[in-house]
């Protein structure tokens, strides 16, 4: 089965063909089908009308079926643009920022103490802290 799905115009670098993605359905959001990437569509154009933001058409390829896969059904495409084996990660939302670079708040007892992070890798919900985690 195939799935049609559209990524922003400024992803788009990110895609190309042959690259593995997870579907799930929003009818079933805890099932969850490999899939990949087939076919980039080669012209933008707005989301919606009078909108700034442009986007790309792209097609799936499901790697699998399952009963409740219908035509037609909505769904959420995860698009794997690198996989990272043995790091440690964080939500970006604990992740601070000031002048002096990026900081975590850690509770020791009484108080927060700060540590500073340099970060790797980073995607919309989690970042990969490089090196060592330092306590200012």
């Amino acid at each position: 089965m195939k799935v049609k799905a559209s990524v922003n115009e400024s992803d788009c670098r990110k895609i190309y063909q042959g690259q593995k993605a997870n579907i799930r359905l929003d009818a079933f959001p805890l099932k969850k089908f490999k899939a990949e990437v087939v076919k980039i569509g080669k012209i933008s154009y707005p989301k919606e009308n009078r909108s700034n933001i442009k986007i790309i058409d792209i097609e799936l390829l499901m790697n699998e079926s399952d009963i409740v896969l219908k035509p037609g059904m909505t769904v959420s495409c995860e698009l794997i643009t690198s996989e990272l084996k043995d790091v440690f990660y964080i939500e970006n939302e604990c992740i601070h920022q000031d002048s002096t670079g990026y900081y975590l708040l850690l509770d020791k007892g009484s108080s927060p103490h700060r540590f500073n992070i340099n970060l790797g890798a980073i995607n919309a919900k989690y970042s990969v802290i490089s090196g060592n985690i330092k306590k200012e």
